[in-house]
């Protein structure tokens, strides 16, 4: 499964060396999903990758029209994963007030039961639902939801409530995004590490924690999957 926020040239020579990778571990059929929230990326995501000799790889891509925005209370308390999707993929439209008040719906009893999930499904809720829309329901949920839930979610939490600072809000959003991507990036490329027992040195250890810029942590994750020394990975 690949999340993928733009397109980018080198996924051609990637995806399907992600796909023969896990076929080998595994020893199963493999299938590429590109999880989008952009119409256009996935339209770019959906095209054929030609390998050679009639070798053609069709990734399957699940973006904003593959997402239901129509969502029904039951099968979101079924599958909250599904209710905070919408968001992602609806929370900016005509539709958003209404998927975000499910999602949160759904999402409070998780938070109650100390269910780990419920801290990354907060955090997408809030980088993706409409701002106005998320002071509201924010407002209406302040003696419901918990605190902390995640440095990220209360970044977002008390930015919202100095409403005289909305510019400085939004860019604390897109800079809680990046932020986000790249923690994330992080965290996956150690534990591939790990699973390819790669053990970098101090050294590098501390240019993994300290980078913040995800196009190079993707550079080392690509390096990663097929790298025989963790030198590989880091000095290119």
């Amino acid at each position: 499964v690949e999340a993928q926020l733009n397109p980018h040239a080198s996924k051609s020579f990637t995806w399907p060396l992600y796909v023969v990778v896990v076929r080998h571990r595994l020893r199963c059929r493999t299938t590429l999903v590109v999880l989008t929230d952009s119409d256009s990326v996935a339209r770019w995501a959906r095209r054929p990758i030609d390998i050679g000799h009639g070798m053609v790889m069709h990734p399957v891509v699940i973006g904003p029209r593959q997402i239901p925005r129509d969502l029904s209370l039951e099968v979101a308390r079924r599958v909250p994963a599904l209710a905070v999707l919408a968001v992602v993929a609806h929370g900016r439209g005509p539709d958003a007030e209404r998927v975000g008040r499910m999602a949160f719906e759904v999402t409070q009893p998780m938070v109650a039961r100390g269910d780990e999930r419920a801290m990354l499904y907060l955090d997408v809720i809030f980088d993706y639902l409409d701002e106005d829309i998320l002071a509201t329901i924010l407002e209406e949920s302040m003696d419901i939801l918990p605190e902390p839930i995640s440095d990220f979610f209360m970044r977002h939490r008390i930015a919202g409530r100095h409403e005289g600072h909305r510019e400085g809000h939004r860019e604390g959003r897109r800079k809680g995004r990046r932020e986000g991507r790249a923690e994330g990036m992080t965290r996956m490329l150690r534990r591939l590490l790990n699973r390819r027992k790669l053990e970098p040195t101090a050294e590098q250890r501390q240019r993994l924690a300290t980078c913040t810029d995800p196009q190079q942590l993707q550079q080392w994750f690509d390096r990663a999957v097929t790298a025989t020394s963790v030198g590989e990975i880091f000095d290119g």
